[in-house]
């Protein structure tokens, strides 16, 4: 028999690791030359490294949820709750992911820091340390609520309502947070640049008008569309890729904010959250009819949801990869399919994204992969 406390201490170890290690998976190298980045033969060896890193942690999740299972249905409808064990379980996975995401956050900031030290071109790319505390500060709230919401339901108390309101208060009012912080840190374009007349430019030939565009400092190229329509750019897509680069990108998050995109994918993202919370729901009473106060719920419950949730990133991934295709085809319609391929082929190099993705990570990431969308381009080789 293998007790709760061990699946639990597990769990947490494997949480830990999963949280920590993306901020540990690449640092992005700027080289002198025309071939500034790495090619993308090395991006492919390094992200099938990290592919198999990947698998293990899914594997041995898998694992833990399959033995928690057996054991939570061979359980003896005498066997008692022990509540020691869910508030180890609990708050030792909370605090190993809120110590890994802090870990997390000041070796990335230690990386920019070297990065824009050795590259002059990234000067006025660092990330203010507000934006990168953020996103922990809002996991740390959305624990501790959930956390009181859930003991509270295991013990019976109808009160467990308030803390699960707070809870659903914090997430749904994150992002419009999230969006002030990010805007507030904004690097100022001034209205006679390049930069300024190539947005304006883009804007006019696509025909729309987004509610704002804004700058923000980063060592990581990127340009996205917040769920209420303001289109973020990047300081080091700025400043490591041309004019025309930029601008096709600007046309393709153009495109996402005609279509409202981003409020498509939250629905979506909502959905795919309620088809997880109904699994769960079924688990848990099918563990409370083995066991009305079975010991592994809660040990089944969060390693069933690790298990699953692939199956929410399935449901948003399929609709975000057509958005992709639609805004690449909206930019080429545009006149900006070259730079658009171009920048991306750059953009995947520069952090070290392959070519192709691996079976698993076609099906369940937002994007498709660069061969799939240089070719939806026009562009058949990318080579």
């Amino acid at each position: 028999m293998i007790t709760p406390w061990i699946l639990g201490g597990a769990f947490m170890l494997l949480a830990f690791y999963g949280c920590l290690r993306p901020h540990l998976a690449w640092t992005p190298e700027i080289r002198p030359g025309p071939d500034r980045f790495r090619s993308l033969e090395e991006c492919g060896r390094h992200y099938l490294r990290q592919a198999r890193q990947r698998l293990i942690v899914r594997l041995m999740t898998v694992s833990l949820f399959a033995i928690s299972l057996f054991e939570a249905f061979s359980a003896s409808p005498d066997l008692r709750r022990d509540y020691r064990a869910d508030v180890f379980l609990f708050c030792g996975t909370a605090l190993a992911v809120l110590i890994s995401l802090a870990i997390g956050v000041l070796l990335r900031a230690k990386r920019d820091r070297d990065l824009i030290a050795a590259n002059p071109q990234l000067q006025g790319c660092f990330t203010p340390m507000i934006q990168r505390w953020f996103g922990v500060i809002v996991i740390a709230l959305l624990t501790f609520f959930g956390g009181v919401a859930l003991w509270m339901a295991f013990a019976g108390m109808l009160e467990a309502g308030i803390p699960f309101l707070g809870l659903l208060v914090i997430a749904s009012s994150a992002q419009r947070f999230a969006i002030a912080v990010t805007v507030k840190g904004q690097v100022p374009v001034p209205d006679d640049s390049e930069l300024a007349h190539a947005i304006n430019s883009t804007l006019e030939k696509c025909g729309f008008n987004p509610k704002r565009v804004v700058l923000i400092p980063s060592t990581v190229a990127n340009a996205i569309v917040a769920i209420d329509g303001s289109t973020f750019l990047t300081t080091a897509l700025v400043n490591l890729f041309s004019i025309e680069e930029v601008s096709g990108v600007i046309a393709h998050e153009v495109c996402h904010a005609i279509n409202k995109d981003p409020k498509r994918l939250e629905k979506r993202r909502r959905l795919a959250g309620l088809a997880l919370g109904l699994l769960m729901g079924c688990l848990v009473a099918g563990l409370g009819f083995v066991s009305p106060a079975n010991p592994y719920t809660l040990t089944t419950c969060l390693l069933g949801a690790a298990t699953l949730w692939p199956i929410s990133t399935y449901i948003t991934g399929t609709l975000s990869r057509k958005l992709e295709f639609r805004c690449d085809a909206f930019a080429a319609d545009h006149g900006y399919g070259a730079a658009l391929a171009s920048c991306l082929s750059g953009l995947h190099r520069y952090q070290g994204l392959p070519l192709d993705w691996t079976p698993y990570d076609s099906k369940i990431l937002t994007h498709p992969s660069l061969r799939e969308r240089l070719a939806n381009l026009g562009i058949p080789d990318p080579r």
